[in-house]
């Protein structure tokens, strides 16, 4: 049986998970898809997204704090896990500690004294005032 164009494309083309510079120094990814001169499709962006938030959930879910939150606290800490990743988060260890023990303010406060509150002041602001009102 013959193989289909798609495959052989996908044999000559190799596949990279990681962007990487070809030949010719353009910076490609995937099956050689041309990302200085190809756009994603919102399609392709929210399939992206999808797999991005379900990594930012799986990382917020392995916190022992994430059961100790309401459901709308819970969803910061998925939205900080989605922008920082688990290690990011983890460095908040003065928040994680005020969550053990149910210093919602503490916590927030926590939120705002931080590298995080000074690069994205916006987004920390209105989290940390989500976080409070819980």
């Amino acid at each position: 049986m013959a193989i289909t164009v798609k495959e052989r494309i996908k044999r000559h083309e190799g596949k990279r998970n990681r962007p990487y510079k070809d030949s010719e120094g353009i910076l490609t990814v995937g099956y050689g898809r041309n990302l200085e001169a190809v756009p994603f499709t919102d399609h392709e962006l929210d399939v992206m997204f999808d797999t991005d938030f379900e990594r930012a959930e799986l990382a917020a879910r392995s916190f022992p704090q994430y059961m100790l939150l309401s459901p709308v606290r819970r969803g910061v800490l998925v939205e900080m896990c989605f922008q920082m990743g688990y290690g990011g988060v983890k460095k908040f260890r003065r928040f994680l500690d005020a969550i053990d023990r149910s210093k919602w303010n503490s916590a927030a406060d926590e939120m705002l004294d931080s590298k995080w509150a000074e690069q994205t002041p916006g987004r920390a602001k209105e989290l940390a005032r989500i976080f409070k009102d819980g």
